[in-house]
């Protein structure tokens, strides 16, 4: 057997480069293979070499050769249309290698406009998903999508990007919040640390490196949103249309500045879209790279923010008079009890108020563990990143973070260790309960053999073992009588 073994272990070499180069070889052949069985069957059907075969058609040849179906055959035949070199040929197109049958074959179904954004990284769920929202677009009649009202202002939001944006921080209000605590901490640096910013917004939309996500914008249809890294252009694809557009991460900066309004996130959210919001918050799914469009309720689409002008002005006139008159914002009027007793009209209380509770600091020593996403352990290896924006545990300068990397909601094993040299919690643009944390990059500790001593251990242990060397030849000379301890002589 271990003959055998070793025979095998030669034919693909001993190095791991050549066993790597073996393997890849391995893969693609049989990634090729579903594209060279449609491309034969292809050649079966326009040319004449069945003649002689006694088969009428390659629809017989498969059946009874291969045991492929007339689905089985057509779905070849449609894969390498779709993703062979030149749509016709053995070889697949650059761009689809390592994409699989069966993604393929879903991807059969989508607009080349969407696959072509696709790359191997994405899961057949994904795919699945991505199907699932040009379907359920397709049942929406242009007559339908003529008549939704829009609730947005067309000329503020003068382009597909920005209504696209302002859609999905309504549908998901968590992405929402995520983007306006890192607007506002880099908004107040200065303006050479502004490109840092289109990185921290990279890396809440796209925590895996990569995604989709897809919104349905009311007079519109849907409108799939494609990042691909920060240094790269974003694509927005128009569903019904197949039309698709490119934006620089500028473009995207000047979308998301038009929804950062009031002092918390909770403010901002409530003045871009009001107050009577009929959609449910899409769940986000952090192994997902695609986001499904929110469905609204029935009877419900271009609802929100539907208010007349001068009704909308008549409501902030009241809300002033209310402040003036000195009616706590935690009590409003609509709160105020109704009520028919008569009496001076005033049935609220100050709200109390509770002291903070202080913080206790950790020892200088504590070592705090987050996993991070690609995005943030690239950025920190380059040397790009030198903060970090958290809920405010309560760490303290010294302290050391294990930064550990997360990809599609699994360990990989790479870790970062930092230390944390300032702390920023007072900065005006910080939520409070958030603190960002200044670092430097701690060198990563050597690799021991297991049951290697340390310089330090070698150090200490040859020092223990050389005092007891002394004290056993002192033991071994008295015992001899070298240091018998008689009376010194007087002469």
């Amino acid at each position: 057997m271990m003959e055998i073994l070793n025979y095998k272990k030669t034919e693909i070499q001993n190095s791991y480069v050549d066993f790597k180069a073996s393997m890849d070889a391995v893969v693609e052949r049989v990634e090729e293979g579903f594209v060279q069985i449609g491309y034969y069957l292809k050649i079966a059907r326009d040319t004449q070499v069945l003649q002689e075969s006694g088969y009428k058609s390659v629809t017989d040849f498969a059946a009874a050769e291969y045991g492929l179906d007339k689905s089985a055959v057509s779905r070849f035949i449609a894969i390498n249309d779709r993703f062979a070199e030149d749509g016709y040929s053995d070889r697949l197109k650059d761009q689809y290698r390592g994409m699989g049958r069966a993604k393929l074959s879903v991807m059969l179904l989508l607009p080349e406009e969407i696959t072509e954004e696709l790359t191997p990284d994405y899961s057949k769920s994904d795919i699945q998903k991505i199907k699932d929202e040009v379907e359920e677009e397709k049942k929406v009649t242009d007559l339908e999508v003529m008549m939704e009202q829009q609730d947005f202002d067309t000329e503020l939001l003068d382009n597909s990007l920005k209504r696209a944006m302002y859609q999905l921080g309504h549908d998901i209000p968590e992405l929402h919040r995520k983007i306006w605590n890192v607007w506002q901490i880099w908004n107040g640096w200065q303006q050479e640390k502004w490109p840092e910013l289109p990185r921290e917004i990279m890396d809440i939309l796209a925590p895996a490196g990569e995604g989709m996500h897809s919104v349905r914008v009311a007079g519109i249809g849907r409108l799939m949103i494609t990042l691909h890294g920060a240094d790269q252009d974003i694509a927005l694809i128009n569903v019904r249309s197949g039309e698709k557009e490119k934006y620089s991460w500028d473009d995207m900066m000047e979308a998301i500045g038009l929804l950062m309004e009031g002092d918390t996130p909770e403010e901002s959210w409530a003045k871009t879209y009001g107050k009577n919001s009929s959609v449910a918050p899409v769940q986000l799914d952090p192994k997902s790279k695609v986001t499904k469009a929110a469905e609204p309720k029935p009877g419900s689409q271009g609802a929100e923010k539907n208010i007349p002008e001068n009704e909308e002005r008549e409501e902030m006139r009241q809300e002033e008079a209310e402040q003036a008159a000195g009616v706590p914002e935690e009590i409003g009027p609509e709160l105020l009890p109704h009520g028919t007793s008569k009496g001076d009209g005033i049935s609220w209380k100050e709200p109390e108020k509770k002291e903070p509770r202080p913080i206790e600091l950790p020892p200088e020593d504590a070592v705090y563990t987050y996993p991070m996403g690609t995005n943030v352990m690239t950025d920190i290896r380059k040397g790009q990143r030198f903060l970090i924006l958290r809920i405010h545990d309560p760490y303290r300068v010294g302290n050391t973070v294990r930064l550990q990397h997360q990809k599609d909601g699994e360990q990989t094993g790479a870790e970062i260790d930092i230390r944390i040299t300032h702390l920023i919690n007072d900065h005006g643009g910080l939520v409070p309960g958030y603190v960002a944390l200044q670092f430097e990059i701690l060198p990563a500790p050597p690799e021991e053999i297991p049951g290697q001593m340390s310089i330090d251990q070698m150090g200490k242990e040859t020092e223990e073992d050389r005092k007891d060397e002394e004290e056993s030849e002192k033991e071994a000379d008295a015992a001899a009588g070298i240091y018998s301890e008689r009376p010194e002589s007087d002469t």
